[in-house]
C-alpha cells in the first residue's frame, strides 16, 4: 500500500501547468462559438424541421456507425454481436429507403 501511495503521488504537478494560457484561449475560443453559432443553429433546427425529419436525419447518420461497429465485433471474435449489428445494419437501411421513398411518392 506504501508503495501505491507513493508512486501515486508521484503523478502529482508541482509547479504551474505549462498549457493553461492555450487551454484557457482555447475554452474561451469554444464558449463563444457554443454561444453564437450553435445554439442559434439549433434553436433553428427545432423551429424549422418537424420531429420525424429531425429522427429520420438522426437516424441516418445513426446508421452510419454500424459497418464500424461490425467490424469491431468482428475482429472481437464475437459473432453473435457481429450478426446482431449485421441485421441491424439491414433492417435499418432497407425500411429506412422503403420510408424514405413512400414519403416522397405521397
Amino acid at each position: 500500500m506504501a508503495a501505491l501511495a507513493l508512486l501515486a503521488g508521484a503523478c502529482a504537478s508541482t509547479g504551474p501547468d505549462p498549457l493553461e494560457p492555450a487551454n484557457r484561449k482555447i475554452f474561451w475560443f469554444n464558449e463563444q462559438v457554443d454561444m453564437y453559432v450553435l445554439e442559434p443553429v439549433a434553436r433553428g433546427w427545432d423551429w424549422a424541421l418537424p420531429d420525424w425529419t429531425q429522427r429520420g436525419i438522426r437516424n441516418f447518420f445513426g446508421n452510419l456507425t454500424r459497418p464500424a461497429s461490425l467490424a469491431i465485433n468482428l475482429l472481437q471474435l464475437k459473432p453473435r454481436a457481429a450478426l446482431e449489428e449485421f441485421l441491424r445494419l439491414l433492417t435499418n437501411t432497407t425500411f429506412g429507403i422503403m420510408v424514405f421513398v413512400r414519403s416522397e411518392f405521397r
